[in-house]
């Protein structure tokens, strides 16, 4: 059966794309090497823009919306509230469910339990193998992570990095606050801890964010600073954070698009993908109805891409490279500018680009050591 389009891999990025291209009356076939619902290491931190990306209802896969940020250094720390949500707190592995339904509702036929082996790209089609037999399309869009064969297939002379993360599951104690985000810059080398709330449980995590710094030692020491007695995780694994590194990575070919984390399309500051692996699915499904309809060029996908989100990690980037260098001026510069944070805020909710928060906080260093004489 020769298919429109053939997605490897339906996390938010692939099924995303699935569901856009099956929306437009494509024939679009749906792989993934894990049967659904499935349990994905992840914070589960939707950014407020991530709004327009989700159709009237998504509410019902929410575990919380959260409005209140507790920002620490060792054992300072500050709460920031905010009257709209700065957050919202899903576990993946019923967001990624709902959303692969949404894509077999629109008519994508979906193959769980079986890997992409080999991509064989051909004059007019494109054909992935897997342990269960072959796959035919016109194009194909790789969804499958930065370990999927998809990213190795077209940037294999590329050494591309990615920010180490170590996260666990803990049960909430009953005076446990249920109602930040926290986010810590003193324990992680070059990163950050973080506490996502959930219901009945925290997801606790360390991520080093500037560089191949180790996690574990730091995760350790931060788990510690947080309970009395240490607690057991009830789930607990490493992963990499596909960041942006500045580097201009291959994401097309003649026939296969990379959408996603397998595009390394994650906020170098925070380390958030999920935004930005739905919406680079969303350009890449609507542009495969293109490809198909009028033969566009796929460097066409690769320039859309950079221009909407290469800008933008840019600027994070910057700002990562200040902050994890300097985690203590930013600590302290928050405190005595408290509407820092609410700038940084308009930039999860899409109503401030980077460039211009970055552009700011370096003026408000630089007036408060003006300030201070030094």
């Amino acid at each position: 059966m020769m298919y429109d389009l053939i997605v490897i891999g339906m996390g938010p990025a692939g099924s995303t794309a699935a569901f856009e291209a099956a929306s437009r009356g494509m024939n679009v076939l749906g792989l993934d090497k894990d049967h659904f619902p499935r349990y994905k290491t992840c914070g589960g931190g939707l950014s407020p823009k991530i709004e327009k990306l989700l159709p009237v209802g998504y509410e019902s896969f929410l575990e919380q919306s959260v409005s209140t940020l507790r920002l620490s250094y060792l054992s300072k720390k500050r709460d920031f509230q905010f009257q709209m949500p700065i957050a919202f707190m899903v576990m993946r592995e019923t967001f990624d469910h709902w959303l692969v339904q949404r894509a077999v509702r629109a008519g994508v036929r979906l193959q769980t339990g079986e890997s992409a082996l080999q991509i064989e790209e051909r004059k007019e089609t494109i054909v992935v193998h897997s342990h269960c037999g072959s796959y035919e399309g016109r194009l194909a869009i790789g969804s499958d992570g930065a370990l999927g064969i998809t990213n190795r297939l077209l940037n294999s002379r590329l050494n591309l990095k990615s920010a180490p993360g170590l996260e666990g599951e803990f049960k909430s104690l009953s005076d446990t606050d249920q109602s930040a985000i926290s986010i810590e810059v003193g324990h992680a080398p070059s990163g950050y801890g973080w506490i996502f709330p959930k219901k009945g449980l925290l997801s606790i995590g360390v991520a080093g964010m500037r560089g191949r710094v180790p996690v574990k030692r730091p995760y350790r020491n931060y788990i510690k600073s947080l309970f009395t007695d240490l607690p057991s995780p009830m789930k607990e694994s490493g992963f990499p954070i596909p960041i942006f590194t500045g580097r201009k990575i291959k994401l097309a070919s003649k026939r296969l698009l990379l959408a996603g984390d397998a595009g390394h399309l994650v906020d170098p500051f925070l380390g958030e993908g999920i935004y930005f692996a739905m919406r680079s699915g969303q350009i890449a499904g609507k542009f495969s109805k293109r490809f198909i309809d009028s033969g566009a060029p796929t460097c066409e996908y690769q320039d859309e891409i950079e221009r909407e989100f290469y800008p933008e990690f840019r600027g994070a980037s910057r700002l990562a490279s200040l902050v994890y260098r300097f985690p203590k001026t930013f600590f302290d510069l928050t405190l005595k500018h408290p509407g820092v944070i609410q700038m940084y805020v308009d930039v999860l909710g899409g109503k401030r680009p980077y460039r211009n928060f970055l552009s700011t906080v370096l003026k408000t260093a630089a007036f408060k050591v003006f300030q201070t004489g030094g």
